[in-house]
C-alpha cells in the first residue's frame, strides 16, 4: 500500500511538472526508472529461512534454488511455481527474498536502494494477540528496474 500511495504521489507530481516543460514529446517520454512491483508474497507457518534484507537476483534456475535452499515444505513449490509464472518485462529484473520470519506474515514489502545497494524491507502485519506456536516465514518477490543493475555492476 506504501508503495502505490508513493507512486501516486510521483505521477501527481510528474503531471503538474509536465505542463512546464519545453522538450521533448508524448511520443518519446524520457524515463529515469521504473518503480518497483510486489508480484508474490507468499507465506507459510514452520517454512524455515532467515529473513535478510539484501535479496536474490532470480536470473537462472540456480538462482531459484539458492533462494528456497533453507527453506522446507510446501512454501518451497510455491515460491517456484510464483517465479515460473512471473512474466518479466525488458528492462526489469526479478528479486526475491525472505523478508519476515515471525509470529505474523508480513502485510507488504517495501523496496529501497537499487543495484547492488536494493534492500527489501517486510512492512509487519498488525499483532492479532494470538499465541505464536511457530513462526511464519514470508517470501517476497519484487521486479525492479534491471538498468539500476547495470549501473551498480559497472
Amino acid at each position: 500500500m506504501r508503495l502505490l500511495l508513493g507512486t501516486l504521489t510521483v505521477l501527481v507530481l510528474a503531471s503538474g511538472c509536465a505542463d512546464d516543460q519545453t522538450s521533448g514529446s508524448a511520443a518519446d517520454p524520457v524515463r529515469t526508472g521504473t518503480e518497483p512491483e510486489v508480484v508474490a508474497l507468499l507465506s507459510a507457518t514452520a517454512a524455515g529461512g532467515r529473513a535478510e534484507a539484501e535479496p536474490t537476483r532470480l536470473r537462472e534456475p540456480g538462482d531459484v534454488a539458492a533462494l528456497v535452499s533453507d527453506l522446507r515444505g510446501p512454501l518451497v513449490g510455491e515460491v517456484r511455481r510464483a517465479v515460473e509464472r512471473t512474466d518479466v518485462p525488458q528492462g526489469r529484473a526479478l528479486v526475491g527474498g525472505v523478508v519476515a520470519v515471525g509470529c505474523e506474515p508480513a502485510e507488504d514489502v517495501a523496496v529501497e536502494g537499487a543495484g547492488e545497494g536494493l534492500r527489501l524491507e517486510a512492512v509487519p502485519a498488525a499483532a492479532t494477540g494470538r499465541e505464536c506456536l511457530a513462526p511464519v516465514t514470508t517470501v517476497a518477490l519484487v521486479l525492479v528496474d534491471d538498468r539500476a543493475d547495470d549501473r551498480a555492476d559497472g
